[in-house]
Parts: structure tokens; C-alpha cells; sequence
């Protein structure tokens, strides 16, 4: 008799499901806790290069604030350095003289100066100081160093042309003292009368400093006495003959008349004391009257604004609380409303840059669409001396792109330098920008990092034996 065979051990098929359930659960749990572990160091990775590009940015535009290489890279030949060049402005504010721009070297051999060109021709004797510890003369001389007599034209001093970097603007020396008429106008015919009005009412101030000592003082015409009927109405011709050039102050109002064409507005203002009256009596140019030089009081030539249609004598606050000046990219866009692939500019439009001014207070909300436009004015402005630039020319398509720039103007009195780093996500779209004024080198100091001759920069040693390269401020 046989034996029935015991049951076989094994799973219903409710308790393989069951099993199969728990074991795509567990699956299903790890497969997620992985991602979620990716993504966590995806995320990480992409929030540490994000970091890591805007970090670089930020040291860029530090390196920028300090050695100005977004504006001129003293590594590039002189071809690829637009602000180095000289040239003429050929529009009528210009007259077709010869204007350098902020890097433009002030003496040299091997590129066109300054000097060489005639915009700012040295005499007298230039450098008028020794070179101090082997400082290849581009540091002011020893405090004791002898200054201008108060009443001599003759004065060697007096008769110095062009730039001295040895030389300190001492607030003691007379040749560095302005001798304009603070109340002396540009006097408009159809505002002040100018037909009746005498041009100058207290008295003729180019006797006492003006940039060509001993020349004939123009006459001009008056009439006596407007007011009374009874007085002869026909205009008497007053003229100023006799005066000896002694006593004459040539040097301040030569360096005002070098300096306006030499490195653009902004840099004129860079270059003067904080004090200094923009005045000059002249005897060539255009003139009032009077003999002032029209650029410093006019707003004709785009470095007077127009501040109520006042022309007389100022400083740097006045020409700056209502419009401001700047150095602008030479890279930027030539188009005024940047419209279209932006090209860099030529020659003539880059230096008439630099020699103009810039709306930026009360009339900026001008929103005129169908010509000049005041907001238009400052947005460009904005736009072409902070101009961001990319960090990376060459990258991966999927990494943020960060740009950087660093823009340089001139507002209320104020040298403001202004940093900008901003980053773009290449699949959002989204924007931070980290925006700071720095504390950077001015214009003087960036041209004394750069050789004066070809490309390079100038090697510094404050070593008692060593000796500096020439930079762009050295003297021959």
C-alpha cells in the first residue's frame, strides 16, 4: 500500500504578490533616494561654479578698478589700443585740432604724443625737478624746490609748457594761482544786451594772467550812457595800449589750455586740483571780449553745461551736478539707441566721446521720442562706460554666463567708479547683478602703470637705487 507524498513548501500567489510589491517598493525607494541624492550633487556642483564664476567675476572687476585693462590693455599692440591713438575731431566744437584720448601718451618715441602732435607742446624747462631716488622724474621734487615770484613774467618758472609730473601744484606758488574775473560773462546779445552792455564791467583781468604774455589787447566798443537821451548814443571804441608784459602769469592758464585737448573732459578734471577755476584768458581762439577763452565758460563746446544759460567762470562742480563726464568703452556700440549688432566706433566719434558731456539730473526725464531724449542721453551714457563684457569668450552651453564691467564718470564734484558683476542661468533666464562703487587707481595712476614706448607695463621698485620705466606721464 502506498503512501500519499507529503505537501510541497511554497508561496500562495497572494504572497507573491505581496513579495513582489515590498521589492519594487524598496527598488523603487532607493531609485529615488539616489536622484534625489544626484540632484543634491548636481545642484551643489552647479551652485559651487555659479559661485566660483561670480567670485572670478568680482576678483575681475577688483583687477579692472586697480589696473583700468578694460578700457586699454598695455599687453596689446598700440593698433588694438583705440585710447592710446590721436586724432582730430572734425566737427565744428573740434575745429579739426588734434585731440588725444585718456592713454595717450604725453611725451614719447615711438608713438605719436602729446608733444610730437603740437596738442600739448613742452618749453621752458621740462622736467623742472631732478628725479627723486632714481624715480626716472615722474614724482614731485623735494618740498624746498623754488617757486614763481609774484610779479616777474620773465621768470623761468612762468615761461614752463607742458606736463611736469615733477612738479607739485603748491598752493603757495603765485604761477599756480587763477586770475579770472569770477563775474566776467560770455555776454549774449538777445539776454544781456550785449550791444549796450560793456563786456567787461570790472575791469580787464587778461593783464594780470593770460596764455600769451605781451600781446595786443584787443579793443572793443561801448556805448556811454544808454539811459540818458540827452547823451550821444554812438558807440565809443575802448582799446588797452601800453601795458609791459611784466607781471604777466602765462603757466596756469597754459596748462587749462594744453590740458582741454589732451586726455578728454573727464581727464581734465582728473589732472587739475579740486579747486581749480576753469578759466583761461587766451590771445588766439575763440574769445570773448574780454579775452576768456570761450571753452571754459560757453556751453557751445560740449564741456560747459548750460546751467541757466550762465557763462561765466566755474569749477568742477558746476560743470558736473547737471551733466557729467566719463571714459567710455572703446568696444561699446557706435549706434546711439543701440539698435542692431553694435560695432565699435571709429576714431573721430571715439574722441568726440570723450570730449563731451552727459545729461544726468533735471534734464534726464526728457522723454522726447522724436529727437533728442534726455533719458535716451543717460542710458546711453550708462550703457557705454559700464559696459558688461563676458567673463569667458569660450564655455560650456550649459554654464551661467557671468559678465563684468566697470564704469568711470564724473558726478556732483565726485569720481565715481562703479562695478558691476552679473550672472545669467542659461535655462531660466534668471539675473543677479552685484553692483558696488570701488576703490580703485585713477586715471594718473593707470597711466603711470603703462610703458610710455610700445606695449607693456612699467615695473615699479621703491628701492633708494632703482630706476622706474617711462611711463605715459614721463617726461623725455
Amino acid at each position: 500500500m502506498k503512501r500519499p507524498a507529503p505537501p510541497t513548501a511554497a508561496f500562495t500567489l497572494i504572497e507573491m504578490m505581496i513579495a513582489i510589491a515590498l521589492g519594487m517598493l524598496i527598488i523603487l525607494t532607493a531609485v529615488a533616494g539616489f536622484r534625489t541624492a544626484s540632484t543634491a550633487v548636481t545642484s551643489a556642483n552647479r551652485l559651487s561654479l555659479e559661485n566660483n564664476l561670480l567670485r572670478a567675476g568680482y576678483w575681475e572687476a577688483q583687477n579692472q578698478l586697480d589696473f583700468w585693462t578694460n578700457l586699454d590693455d598695455p599687453n596689446h599692440p598700440d593698433a588694438s589700443r583705440p585710447l592710446k591713438a590721436i586724432g582730430a575731431i572734425t566737427d565744428w566744437t573740434g575745429q579739426g585740432r588734434q585731440h588725444g584720448l585718456p592713454f595717450t601718451p604725453m611725451y614719447g618715441t615711438t608713438s605719436p604724443s602729446l608733444e610730437s602732435t603740437g596738442v600739448w607742446p613742452r618749453g621752458g624747462t621740462v622736467p623742472r625737478n631732478a628725479p627723486v631716488s632714481g624715480l626716472n622724474g615722474i614724482m614731485p621734487g623735494p618740498s624746498g624746490h623754488p617757486t614763481a615770484t609774484d610779479a616777474q613774467t620773465t621768470d623761468t618758472l612762468e615761461l614752463d609748457k607742458g606736463w611736469d609730473p615733477t612738479f607739485a601744484w603748491a598752493p603757495h606758488d603765485p604761477r599756480t594761482w587763477s586770475r579770472a574775473n569770477m563775474a566776467e560773462k560770455d555776454r549774449d546779445g538777445s539776454l544781456e544786451r550785449s550791444d549796450i552792455m560793456p563786456p567787461m564791467i570790472n575791469g580787464r583781468y587778461a593783464i594780470f594772467g593770460n596764455t600769451g604774455p605781451g600781446a595786443t589787447l584787443r579793443s572793443y566798443n561801448i556805448v556811454p550812457d544808454f539811459n540818458d537821451p540827452m547823451t550821444s548814443q554812438t558807440p565809443i571804441n575802448v582799446t588797452y595800449t601800453g601795458y609791459s608784459s611784466g607781471g604777466v602769469h602765462p603757466w596756469y592758464y597754459r596748462q587749462l589750455d594744453g590740458l582741454i585737448n589732451a586726455m578728454g573732459y573727464a581727464a581734465f578734471c582728473d589732472y587739475l586740483p579740486a579747486n581749480a577755476i576753469y578759466t583761461w584768458y587766451s590771445n588766439s581762439g575763440d574769445r570773448t571780449p574780454g579775452d576768456i577763452n570761450k571753452f571754459g565758460i560757453s556751453p557751445n563746446y560740449n564741456f560747459c553745461n548750460w546751467d541757466g544759460n550762465q557763462r561765466s567762470s566755474r569749477g568742477i562742480y558746476r560743470n558736473t551736478y547737471a551733466t557729467s563726464f566719463g571714459y567710455l568703452n572703446p568696444r561699446s556700440s557706435d549706434t546711439y539707441r543701440q539698435t542692431g549688432t553694435p560695432s565699435p566706433p571709429g576714431g573721430n566719434n571715439l574722441r568726440q566721446w570723450h570730449y563731451q558731456h552727459y545729461e544726468s539730473d533735471y534734464n534726464a526725464y526728457d522723454t522726447n521720442a522724436g529727437g533728442w531724449s534726455g533719458v535716451v542721453d543717460l542710458q546711453w551714457f550708462l550703457s557705454h562706460t559700464c559696459m558688461p563684457e563676458r567673463l569667458m569668450t569660450q564655455m560650456p552651453a550649459a554654464w551661467p554666463q557671468v559678465q563684468v564691467c566697470v564704469g568711470r564718470l564724473l558726478k556732483n564734484a565726485h569720481f565715481v567708479a562703479v562695478a558691476k558683476v552679473r550672472r545669467t542661468a542659461p535655462l531660466t533666464g534668471e539675473v543677479i547683478e552685484l553692483s558696488w562703487c570701488g576703490l580703485g587707481t585713477s586715471l594718473r595712476g593707470a597711466r603711470q602703470q603703462r610703458l610710455r614706448d610700445g606695449q607693456g607695463w612699467a615695473r615699479w621698485d621703491n628701492a633708494p637705487s632703482a630706476t622706474i620705466d617711462p611711463n605715459l606721464d614721463s617726461p623725455p
